[in-house]
Formats: C-alpha cells, sequence, structure tokens
C-alpha cells in the first residue's frame, strides 16, 4: 500500500508543471544538498590522508617490531652466514685442487 501511495504522488510530480521559482528552489536545494555531502566528503578524505601519513610514518618502526620481520632478519643472517662459510670452504677447495694440480706436474 505504501508504495502505490508514494507511485501515485510521484507521478503527480512527474506530471505537474512547475513554476520557475519552484523550479528554482528545487534546484538551490539539490545544490545544497550536492555541498554538503561534498563537505562530508572532504572531510572523509582528509579525514583518510590524515590517518595514510600517520600510518607511513608509524609503520617502518612497527615493521621491525613485528615478529615475522625478526624471524626474516634472523633467517637472513642465517643465509648470509651459510653463504659466508661456503664461500670459505670453496676457497679452501680451490686451494686443495691447486695443490694437486701442483702434485700431478711435479711428480706426473
Amino acid at each position: 500500500m505504501m508504495s502505490d501511495d508514494w507511485d501515485k504522488r510521484t507521478l503527480l510530480k512527474l506530471s505537474r508543471e512547475y513554476t520557475k521559482d519552484e523550479v528554482v528552489q528545487g534546484l538551490r536545494e539539490i545544490i545544497s544538498q550536492v555541498r554538503i555531502e561534498n563537505g562530508m566528503l572532504k572531510s572523509e578524505l582528509a579525514e583518510l590522508q590524515d590517518e595514510v601519513a600517520k600510518l607511513k610514518a608509524v609503520r617502518p618502526m612497527d615493521v621491525k617490531e613485528h615478529p615475522k620481520y625478526r624471524n626474516i632478519v634472523a633467517e637472513l643472517q642465517k643465509v648470509q652466514q651459510v653463504q659466508s662459510e661456503s664461500k670459505k670452504t670453496i676457497i679452501e677447495l680451490k686451494k686443495e685442487l691447486v695443490l694437486e694440480k701442483e702434485k700431478t706436474w711435479k711428480y706426473g
């Protein structure tokens, strides 16, 4: 029933001839509503931009305190240590290889 009333009122408004003053007043109301909505959106945008700026400022410190960051740093240190040990092992193997080649040249 309520939708029937709304339909009737809407159809009456559509078929009615509005005066220039009524049209101007209606447009002013729409403009006023749009300005209010625009102001609210600008305010919301400013709040979000402020929040993003705060997150950007705080984020680097928070990341270092995060447990996953600590785990990643620990894993990175392990990998670097293994890499360093591997380099040492490669150097030692190269030295042994050179010594073996020298032995074969001397006694070969």
